[in-house]
């Protein structure tokens, strides 16, 4: 629950408490920012915000196809509920779309420890009617048991295509993080997941997810199947089943 709306011609304010975002439900800030309107170009956003990396992270749960977020982007997502405290830039050109931002790295409704900040970034381009693809990068630092300062960085690629009664999304996220000092991890993953429109207001969804961690290890490999009701534009009943083919 919450409001969002204008308090001036340029300024608009988002502000939300609630318990549909992971990890553990419970009652908690979700959004408290505010938006600066200044141009097509280049726009501001400040406060605690979803941070801008993928497709699926970047969308609240309601807003995906499937009810939760592939395994694989939950996995290699280091911030609470997807969201943190800083600033962002974005705005658009033709037919380029761009964010920028800059947080504090430890995610939301945590206070800062680091002096380092972590700088994330999205790039969209639509390709054509329904069809964009992009990429996205991480670079940050964060805080261990034993180390006070590690590095870790994320690189991104994804694509989505949108035409009814069709949707088909794609990404593959590279993870590399340190373990200690000099010392380095690294985890692949990825997922594709399509959407038909089979009724009025029925819609089947599948979707394939994979992560692979750096030891190859307990390569988790999952199929997940549903469908969804949608009640009006704003409200939908959703099942989903979800089986690990391998791992975890």
């Amino acid at each position: 629950m919450g409001f969002k709306g204008n308090i001036s011609e340029i300024i608009q304010i988002n502000f939300i408490g609630g318990t549909v975002e992971p990890p553990n439900n419970t009652p908690a800030l979700v959004n408290a920012f505010a938006d600066f309107t200044i141009d097509s170009l280049f726009n501001l956003r400040a406060g605690q915000f979803i941070i801008p990396f993928g497709l699926e992270g970047p969308k609240p749960i309601p807003k995906n196809p499937a009810i939760e977020r592939a395994f694989s982007t939950r996995k290699m997502n280091p911030y609470r509920m997807f969201r943190d405290i800083g600033m962002m830039a974005y705005g658009e050109y033709s037919f380029i779309n761009y964010s920028v931002a800059v947080v504090n790295g430890n995610g939301a409704n945590v206070t800062e420890n680091l002096y380092r900040k972590d700088v994330l970034g999205r790039l969209d381009f639509t390709l054509a009617d329904g069809l964009i693809a992009g990429f996205s990068g991480h670079i940050g630092n964060f805080e261990s048991d034993t180390v006070k300062q590690l590095s870790r960085q994320r690189l991104g690629a994804h694509a989505e295509y949108k035409n009814a009664p069709f949707h088909l999304r794609g990404e593959v996220i590279l993870h590399d993080q340190e373990t200690a000092t000099d010392s380095w991890e690294q985890s692949i993953g990825g997922y594709f997941l399509g959407k038909q429109e089979i009724a009025e207001k029925w819609e089947a969804i599948g979707r394939w997810d994979y992560h692979e961690p750096d030891n190859r290890n307990n390569i988790y490999q999952g199929l997940t199947l549903g469908a969804n009701y949608r009640l009006s534009s704003f409200s939908s009943l959703s099942l989903n089943g979800t089986s690990a083919i391998s791992g975890w």
